[in-house]
């Protein structure tokens, strides 16, 4: 049984965002260092998954190159791939309007968590 090693993101790629509070931009693109390579044996049928892992939302101000999640792919329930992903560019403070504006989603968003989805 034959097998391959595929390369699913180029290194520098944006594999995906990041969700910023308090930024200039409210997200972040996020890259890996290095190439993310899947290695997939033949004949295999099993579900692939990936997910981005973070806490969040980051708090700006954030450097370029800060490591601040990680790529997570899954083959069936087996993870097969763990990458660290960094900020693709930096994420100025954003404006006192900007941060408000953020400050007030957050807080909508807790309030639903708190009071709808618990009951």
């Amino acid at each position: 049984m034959c097998s391959s090693d595929l390369t699913i993101f180029a290194a520098n790629d944006i594999i995906g965002h990041a969700q910023v509070f308090g930024g200039a931009q409210g997200q972040v693109p996020l890259v890996a260092e290095g190439p993310v390579r899947l290695f997939i044996p033949k004949g295999n049928s099993e579900k692939m998954t990936g997910r981005i892992v973070y806490e969040g939302p980051l708090l700006a101000p954030l450097e370029a190159g800060k490591s601040v999640a990680r790529l997570k792919v899954y083959r069936g329930s087996t993870l097969v791939v763990d990458q660290d992903l960094r900020t693709a560019e930096a994420i100025e403070q954003g404006t006192n309007l900007q941060r408000a504006m953020d400050a007030s989603l957050e807080l909508g968003i807790e309030l639903f968590r708190t009071y709808v989805l618990k009951k």
